[in-house]
């Protein structure tokens, strides 16, 4: 395979899957801490970052309050927001490669009909919102941590498919080009 080739896969993932991903990510997260502020519901990385300090134990606990201070348990909400972008960039460049590899195989004449067009927008936002909700469910379940006493089941399980909806909307791809609409402004300018 040429240079040439390997730029423009590379180029691809990052026009089709990365970008999308990214932006609809930050999307879904800054949904998130705006219902937190407003509301009072409980963000995934809180509930994350909770149950992991109990996952974690005392002593491994109390070591990266010695290495990292008071700085230690904001960098692991941090490092919780940055696995959820990592999982939002990698599921819109599963689904917008594949939707471009489709396209391609017919010569760029295929379009997405419009039901493609919405089944890969509700399928990332499922995938998503499935991903988050077994992370979140299983770390409760598995340590003693809860949901704050502020918010409930209802309300969690909502904000988090609330995201899920907000990161499939941004990120869909349009029936003729594959990619977001505002992506295709990006790229021009």
């Amino acid at each position: 395979m040429r240079i040439g080739a390997l730029k423009s896969i590379g180029r691809q993932i990052l026009v089709y899957g990365f970008w999308p991903g990214f932006v609809g990510g930050v999307v879904a997260v800054a949904g998130s801490l705006l219902l937190r502020s407003t509301l009072g519901t409980a963000t995934l990385a809180e509930v994350v970052t909770d149950a992991s300090t109990f996952a974690l134990g005392p002593e491994r606990f109390s070591y990266l309050l010695d290495q990292f201070g008071a700085d230690a348990k904001p960098l692991l909400f941090l490092g919780v927001v940055g696995g959820q972008l990592a999982l939002y960039c990698g599921v819109a460049t599963i689904v917008g490669v594949a939707i471009h590899l489709w396209r391609l195989s017919a010569g760029h004449s295929r379009t997405l009909p419009a039901v493609g067009h919405v089944c890969a927008a509700a399928a990332q936002a499922a995938l998503v919102a499935t991903a988050l909700l077994i992370t979140s469910g299983g770390m409760i379940a598995t340590t003693p941590a809860d949901l704050p006493s502020r918010t409930g089941w209802p309300e969690f399980v909502s904000a988090i498919i609330g995201m899920g909806v907000a990161y499939g909307i941004v990120t869909e791809p349009t029936p003729f080009h594959g990619s977001p609409r505002w992506l295709k402004y990006i790229l021009q300018a």
